[in-house]
């Protein structure tokens, strides 16, 4: 189920009115967002309204696993798998109607984006006008990552760039029920290989700060990937900035140091020693026998913090998900218990007379 005061997730959901932001044929659209937290922009009308925390897992369910029915029953147990069958049937029939009515508002004039078929099955009716924000992001990730760095266009690298920035956190971060962590590391995978993907395009095009830039963001999420620390190097040595590329070298050595307990690969290593040789007598002397303390210096230090900052993160996030789990099985105890000592009551009243 979703966490009730995890800061972060869920707080900030709101519709609002797409008029004056957007126009032509765009004006049609509602526009979904399920990176970081949920939001729903609708149109046309220009009342902001929170949407209920009763109906937001189901609208995420439905908006993720878009593409099919969901039988009731498998719906229930996902978002209500602490609640006995029948309870969960219950809150599963009123969140769906009370989403159909929030969702009028923001799809004025459409068919209302929820299908519910018959026999019960429900989904979303993805032939409706709007705008989903994951959707966008994986359809312009494998357009790019289809090619080639050799023919790509410069067209779909800008996409690309555009689609990154949809990004704006992991996938509805402070949740952990079991339908969104695959989800959510399958699309951190797919960011984080956009962003090689765009660093290499522009390192071949010799747009060194640019490749930079999506390098050292590369390293902030993932300190772990050697293979962007060479790039890195690389691209430090090309600019020119040989003692960067060292300190890079020896951010990594210590990384791969204090989290894992080995030393570089030989081929980062071979790299080291290549842009040691190419400084010149005199410089590759000064940077072999540059004091430890000064190689990376206060940035080193920052980014390491940052990776141990991290890793609390995660386990933190493993504590959360565990005692999210632990109050679903309580609170399934304590209804047993409620109802057990209801029965004994009934049974004990004529007797208490």
């Amino acid at each position: 189920m979703f966490p009730i005061n995890v800061t972060g997730f869920f707080t900030n959901v709101w519709l609002i009115d797409a008029g004056g932001l957007l126009g032509g044929r765009a004006m049609c659209r509602a526009r979904f967002k399920l990176f970081s937290f949920i939001q729903f922009v609708g149109c046309p009308n220009s009342l902001e309204h929170r949407v209920p925390r009763s109906i937001q897992p189901l609208l995420a369910y439905l908006l993720l696993y878009r593409t099919r029915f969901h039988n009731r029953q498998v719906l229930s147990e996902a978002l209500w798998n602490g609640l006995d069958h029948n309870r969960a049937q219950r809150r599963l029939s009123t969140a769906l109607w009370r989403l159909r009515r929030f969702l009028e508002a923001g799809f004025s004039n459409q068919r209302n984006p929820i299908i519910v078929r018959s026999g019960g099955e429900v989904t979303f009716n993805s032939n409706c006008c709007y705008w989903l924000d994951i959707e966008v992001f994986e359809r312009r990730a494998r357009e790019s990552l289809g090619q080639s760095l050799e023919s790509i266009s410069p067209a779909t690298v800008r996409r690309l760039e555009h689609a990154l920035v949809l990004y704006r956190g992991d996938l509805l971060e402070g949740c952990y029920d079991d339908w969104v962590l695959l989800e959510r590391e399958r699309l951190r995978d797919l960011h984080l290989d956009c962003l090689i993907f765009v660093m290499r395009y522009f390192e071949r095009c010799g747009e060194i700060g640019t490749a930079l830039r999506y390098g050292r963001t590369l390293i902030g999420l993932d300190p772990l990937r050697e293979d962007v620390h060479r790039s890195l190097m690389r691209l430090y040595a090309k600019h020119g900035n040989r003692v960067n590329a060292v300190r890079q070298f020896d951010l990594c050595r210590e990384t791969l140091d204090s989290e894992l307990g080995i030393p570089p690969m030989e081929e980062t290593q071979a790299l080291y020693s290549q842009i040691l040789a190419s400084a010149g007598t005199v410089q590759h002397r000064e940077l072999e026998q540059m004091p430890r303390a000064d190689i990376g210096g206060l940035t080193r230090k920052m980014r390491l913090a940052k990776l141990s900052a991290d890793k609390s993160v995660r386990s933190l996030d493993r504590i959360a998900r565990d005692l999210q789990r632990a109050k679903r099985d309580m609170a399934e105890a304590s209804s047993r218990i409620d109802e057990s000592l209801g029965h004994r009551l009934i049974k004990a009243e004529p007797y208490s007379q």
